[in-house]
């Protein structure tokens, strides 16, 4: 009788422990792990083996708590909008391969897309969960959408990526490169004084655009070879460039502002 109960008690004590353990396993799968476990019964008592993974394909949706993949962006159970997914970078959210060279046209289109699709009038009506995740898609899109669309900011980006941020202080540009730039912008500040006409501001802007295509091209060309020290250098000199691009361009649109008045 008294071998009954006990088997009755063991088997009593297995039971709990394996719905104490699924249900643990169940709230842990929401933070992406998952318990793989082995009861056995042995004469000794209860022994419990387990093994875990991480499982970071997967989250909980926030509303009903169905398990839906990381990059889901709507539930496929109560179609409520989950919150923006932190991991994922900005090539993965345009679902566009991760490389220097886009189609910007692709681009433009998807960004366009993401932006119908998540803008936050259309969760107006949602509940306030929604609209905040909204208002975070939206964000996250814009910025992605500036990052990748210049190349500039697109191959710091993929360095940030790649664990290499560019540190201009770490770069070492030669003499002869900081003297152009020296020469370049004080060509700038001559033409800018020449307020009857625009041509040699144009030809300055001109001739660095012309540095910028050869600096875009020399980084196609390294963060393809992967050559992150060469790929650095470039990006610190196209930085150079495309200041004196912008100073040209807002020389150009001061003055075309003056013509109107």
């Amino acid at each position: 009788m008294a071998a009954v109960i006990g088997r009755a008690l063991l088997a009593a004590a297995a039971s709990a422990a394996a719905v104490h353990f699924f249900r643990s396993a169940r709230r842990q799968r929401a933070s992406g792990i998952v318990q793989l476990a082995k009861f056995n019964v042995t004469k000794r008592g209860l022994q419990l083996s387990s093994s875990i993974r991480s499982n970071e394909s997967e989250r909980m949706c926030w509303k009903c708590q169905s398990v839906i993949p990381k990059q889901k962006f709507v539930c496929s159970e109560c179609q409520c909008l989950q919150s923006p997914d932190s991991k994922m970078n900005h090539f993965q959210l345009f679902e566009m391969e991760e490389k220097f060279d886009v189609d910007v046209h692709a681009l433009t289109n998807r960004f366009k897309n993401l932006q119908r699709k998540f803008h936050p009038d259309k969760f107006a009506g949602k509940s306030r969960v929604e609209r905040d995740h909204s208002a975070l898609y939206s964000a996250q899109i814009n910025k992605a959408y500036q990052t990748l669309l210049k190349p500039l900011q697109r191959g710091l980006y993929i360095l940030e990526l790649r664990g290499r941020p560019l540190v201009e202080e770490s770069v070492t540009m030669s003499a002869d490169f900081l003297m152009e730039i020296m020469e370049i912008n004080e060509a700038l500040v001559d033409a800018d004084a020449d307020v009857e006409s625009t041509a040699k501001v144009e030809e300055i802007a001109s001739k660095n655009a012309e540095k910028i295509d050869k600096s875009i091209e020399n980084l196609s060309s390294e963060l393809k070879s992967g050559n992150w020290d060469a790929a650095q250098k470039t990006l610190a000199e196209l930085k150079y460039y495309t200041n004196i691009e912008e100073k040209a361009k807002s020389i150009v649109n001061r003055r075309e502002l003056l013509m109107a008045k």
